[in-house]
């Protein structure tokens, strides 16, 4: 073997080496991107499972709305300020008729009072005799 073909040998070596170098960086950049792809599917998935969960979300907040407006409807159609005034005379009564049984335990207490200072009294005199 000749210097010319030692030379040619190593200059095929080293371009083959290129190649293979090449070929292993374009393997890793294939396969890092074959990550991302796979993390960005994973991310889509989770945005349409998102999207879908907030379309249920909304969906139930309009259930809600609509049944409070139903029973918003209802208390307005039975009456509500008449609902609200039935009430005011209901505590309007209630505290007269608490007032009157306070002015009863008043009297009771007072009358009670009264009966045992008589009951002191009439104790008194029949020891007094």
């Amino acid at each position: 073997m000749g210097t010319d073909e030692t030379t040619a040998s190593d200059s095929r070596t080293a371009e083959f080496l290129d190649v293979e170098a090449t070929a292993r960086n374009i393997a890793a950049r294939l396969a890092k991107l074959d990550d991302e792809s796979n993390r960005y599917t994973g991310a889509a998935k989770n945005l349409d499972e998102a999207a879908a969960a907030t379309r249920e979300l909304a969906a139930s907040v309009r259930e809600v709305g609509v049944h409070a407006s139903k029973a918003i409807d209802v208390v307005a159609s039975v009456g509500g300020p008449e609902i609200v005034a039935r009430l005011g005379k209901l505590e309007t009564q209630q505290v007269t008729q608490s007032e009157a049984l306070m002015k009863k335990v008043g009297l009771a207490v007072y009358l009670s009072g009264a009966a045992a200072a008589l009951a002191l009294v009439a104790t008194i005199v029949a020891l007094a005799k």
